[in-house]
């Protein structure tokens, strides 16, 4: 969402949806910024999104209808990559997202490896209804920019 320094607070009113699967933020000039609404019964983010390379990856969960015990609850946990510019999948076919597994799925982790692009993303579903947790299947591979440096070793000067 863009901040043009108004007084009163921001509504829906203010963003372009852009829930269609090939929709994209086209609107600057009126709009704000843009939103999408989940397409699953009760999808919800409960793990904190990650920004790389101009993408937006966050996990999503979407419990299943119809199980009375929450214990046997599993659901779906799913990776989404949003383009924050215009709100664009960023996976093969422009898709938004792709499904994880069952479960909730944590963060979405991100890790250059000892060869500069040679690293991924990462994370873990905690499988539900008594399964162990697991690694991601399925998450799509990550698009590394051409001018990334690598790495080689960082130390956070606020930690003594």
């Amino acid at each position: 969402m863009r901040d043009r320094g108004a007084s009163e607070p921001r509504t829906r009113a203010d963003l372009q949806n852009i829930s269609g699967a090939t929709q994209r933020f086209t609107a600057p000039d009126i709009r704000d910024g843009w939103y999408i609404l989940f397409g699953g019964r009760g999808e919800k983010l409960l793990a904190a999104p990650t920004v790389f390379a101009g993408v937006t990856y966050f996990t999503t969960y979407t419990p299943e209808s119809g199980v009375g015990d929450p214990c046997e609850q599993t659901g779906q946990a799913r990776l989404y990559g949003i383009s924050y510019l215009d709100g664009a999948g960023t996976f093969a076919g422009g898709e938004r997202s792709a499904a994880l597994g069952r479960g909730i799925a944590s963060d979405p982790l991100i890790s250059e490896g000892v060869e500069a692009g040679k690293g991924g993303m990462f994370g873990w579903v905690s499988g539900g209804a008594g399964v162990s947790a697991a690694p991601w299947k399925g998450a799509p591979a990550l698009k590394w920019p051409e001018s990334r440096t690598h790495l080689l070793q960082w130390r956070d000067t606020r930690i003594r």
